[in-house]
């Protein structure tokens, strides 16, 4: 891997931090990414020319809603977000909710 992409994943990468805590700042709630989750969006930044903030922000841009509804049903306000949140996350988030209010009925993310 040359020096330069190097320096242009890690700095991507550090943009999900910053991602991460302007969401916590903005709607009271903490999300951070699984591995593949954070390697994902690096990926998606650079093949579709945008910035980690740009991205984020066009993927997750209804998130603080469904995430806000499980809060209200589970109390939980910390949510660690995988691959499938990157992958599909409309269809991830709307899994969530639905578990939140049916917590005993488990949703396979891959069905």
């Amino acid at each position: 891997m040359a020096e330069g992409h190097k320096h242009e994943v890690v700095a991507l990468d550090q943009q999900i931090d910053v991602f991460s805590e302007s969401f916590r700042r903005q709607h009271d709630l903490e999300i951070a990414f699984e591995d593949a989750a954070r390697r994902r969006l690096v990926e998606r930044a650079q093949t579709e020319k945008m910035s980690v903030a740009d991205l984020t922000a066009h993927l997750f841009r209804d998130f603080h809603f469904g995430l806000n509804l499980v809060r209200k049903n589970s109390g939980q306000n910390k949510f660690t977000l995988p691959l499938s949140a990157v992958d599909a996350p409309d269809k991830f988030l709307s899994n969530l909710v639905v578990q939140s209010y049916y917590p005993a009925h488990q949703i396979n993310e891959a069905g």
